[in-house]
């Protein structure tokens, strides 16, 4: 890990950096690329599922957790960087929050099934639509 360390510490004056993060191990040949965390998923709970009647296991952390924690570890380690990037699978309202209050930025799809409103007052008024009734062309975005 030190020597993962030194390279990013190499890049120290640099604040444009961005903190991808996957829930899958690829190479990644864009610009450089270096590794600053990862979280192996424990299936430590055993249970009894009723429906399919077998013993199955699942995590005690979710995937937003680990999300979660892998940012604030880089956050608290002081990685630079100024976004967040991600797949549309994190695109929730929690993991948009959290970032954001760390007076960070995103880059993250939203599933076209999730429901929001793009005015406050639709917010208050609690007027939601799926994004897919936006029919937004591919590459297009709303800022908000």
């Amino acid at each position: 890990m030190a020597f993962i360390k030194s390279k990013i510490r190499k890049h120290d004056k640099q604040s444009d950096g961005v903190l991808i993060i996957d829930d899958e191990i690829f190479p990644c040949y864009v610009y450089i690329s270096l590794p600053v965390g990862y979280e192996i998923v424990h299936k430590d709970i055993v249970f009894y599922d009723i429906a399919s009647k077998k013993v199955k296991k699942k995590a005690s952390l979710t995937k937003n957790e680990h999300f979660h924690n892998l940012i604030k570890q880089s956050y608290n380690n002081k990685v630079l960087f100024d976004y967040v990037l991600a797949d549309n699978w994190f695109g929730a309202k929690d993991n948009l929050e959290y970032i954001h209050n760390l007076q960070k930025y995103f880059i993250i799809g939203i599933k076209s099934n999730r429901t929001i409103a793009l005015v406050l007052n639709e917010k208050i008024k609690r007027q939601f639509q799926q994004v897919w009734s936006l029919n937004l062309q591919d590459g297009q975005f709303i800022k908000g």
